[in-house]
């Protein structure tokens, strides 16, 4: 290193120049051996301080050297530190982003209405539409039927068909039927004031609230209540019915046009 180089070039100069001043000093009253031993004596001394002072320097510049590797590890462990906390304040915007996203999510989702959200789904249409009950989680596709009136009659064969409901007029009364093993049993689960929705085949959105439920029967070309009483003498719009009990038992429900 250079203060080790310099150690050296200071040392080999003195020594050179003592050499050259003990080669011509005259000497008076003293002896020569005395003389010499005299000046090794002095360079000796010399040579001593000068390493002294050397080795000094070399204390003063190995703490520097230290000095500033702590200081490079210092900026080092705050650089790390810095990107970390970076790197935490991008976590949490994600995580705050994403739920924004979501709480975004929920509250579009609750703003629409039930008829909203139904005129906005993607569900197979039957030839009539679909209608869905979201109380009972039931939604089937409904096509339009021939009753038994009719020499082109083919109600039973609709019925039979998966995710397909009879669709046809009764009377005076809109009629929607299907079998009960195919998921209209739940009907006997409705409430009054319950709701049910239509999305016909162009897209438009009938909405019917349920008036009166009771168990029936079905009577040649008729439906009636356990007593007899046709359906076509009592209030509502539309009959939406299934297969109930034994026999030609029923299950009547009957709905009042709302929207």
């Amino acid at each position: 290193m250079f203060y080790l180089n310099l150690k050296l070039t200071i040392n080999s100069n003195i020594a050179f120049f003592l050499k050259i001043w003990y080669n011509m000093l005259p000497i008076k009253g003293i002896g020569v051996n005395t003389m010499k031993r005299l000046i090794i004596f002095i360079l000796a001394i010399t040579l001593v301080m000068l390493t002294q002072i050397n080795y000094s320097t070399d204390i003063k510049l190995d703490n520097q050297l230290s000095a500033s590797a702590t200081s490079a590890i210092k900026k080092e462990k705050e650089s790390i530190e810095a990107k970390e906390e970076t790197e935490q304040e991008a976590n949490n915007t994600q995580e705050e982003t994403a739920t924004e996203v979501v709480e975004r999510v929920q509250t579009t989702t609750n703003y629409y209405s039930e008829s909203e959200i139904i005129r906005r789904s993607n569900d197979s249409l039957g030839t009539a539409g679909r209608i869905y009950l979201p109380t009972i989680n039931l939604n089937v596709g409904i096509n339009y039927a021939n009753f038994y009136d009719d020499e082109n009659y083919n109600a039973q064969e609709i019925v039979d068909r998966e995710d397909s409901a009879a669709y046809f007029q009764f009377g005076s009364k809109t009629t929607i039927a299907d079998h009960n093993y195919q998921g209209f049993n739940k009907i006997i689960n409705l409430s009054i004031g319950a709701k049910a929705y239509i999305k016909k085949s162009n897209g438009a959105i009938e909405v019917y609230q349920l008036n009166n439920k009771f168990a029936g029967k079905n009577i040649s070309a008729d439906l009636t209540d356990s007593n007899g009483n046709s359906v076509q003498n009592m209030n509502g719009n539309l009959i939406i019915y299934t297969c109930y009990g034994v026999g030609n038992g029923i299950m009547v429900t009957l709905w009042d046009q709302i929207a």
